[in-house]
């Protein structure tokens, strides 16, 4: 897709903010998907016209800014606008990509910085206390997270494979695991299956 001009972005911009379409009408007018005219409404926002330049290379923040912007939406008390806008970040996706490292615990790294956070091997009984707990807490992940160690993810992923497999099945996937590795979808149904 060819790059659209600083002129055309603006007239967008404009054409949205004066009331002359819906989101989706002024998208297609202009060629574009829904979600790059919503990035331009916010880099306008945030930094006029001149959120709306093409810029060259990527911009590298601090691991502590990473953190705060990803706990700040996972929080749930900001939407991802207003967390981009907080944090003035130029793309949605650069919040959803922390948030993922966030979620996985693979470690933010600052400019030049080393990996932070690696994540913590369980025994089934530290699993299954944790899937305990969160269900007890209904289902209170970030709660259940800073009581237990593990990471969101983490009992995320256990609480969803114990309410799919129950008690037992989560035992055998467990096992599985130890031996073989992580299992697939298909293959975590055929050893349910076999049970």
């Amino acid at each position: 897709m060819a790059m659209i001009s600083l002129d055309r972005k603006i007239h967008a911009v404009k054409q949205y903010y004066a009331g002359s379409g819906s989101l989706n009408e002024i998208a297609a007018k202009f060629g574009v998907h829904r979600s790059t005219l919503q990035k331009w409404l916010l880099n306008y926002e945030l930094f006029g016209e001149k959120g709306l330049c093409h810029r060259a290379g990527k911009h590298h923040y601090p691991a502590i800014v990473k953190q705060q912007a990803a706990e700040s939406y996972l929080s749930g008390q900001m939407s991802i606008e207003a967390v981009c806008k907080k944090y003035q970040l130029r793309s949605r996706s650069q919040l959803e990509q922390w948030v993922m490292m966030y979620n996985g615990q693979k470690g933010f790294r600052s400019p030049g910085g080393r990996r932070g956070v690696q994540l913590t091997m369980a025994s089934y009984e530290e699993r299954k206390a944790a899937v305990e707990y969160c269900i007890a807490h209904e289902k209170n992940y970030k709660l259940t997270a800073e009581y237990s160690g593990f990471t969101y993810q983490q009992i995320y992923g256990w609480v969803q494979r114990y309410q799919k497999a129950g008690l037992e099945g989560f035992l055998i996937v467990e096992i599985y695991q130890s031996q073989h590795g992580v299992p697939g979808y298909r293959q975590m149904q055929i050893i349910l299956e076999r049970r």
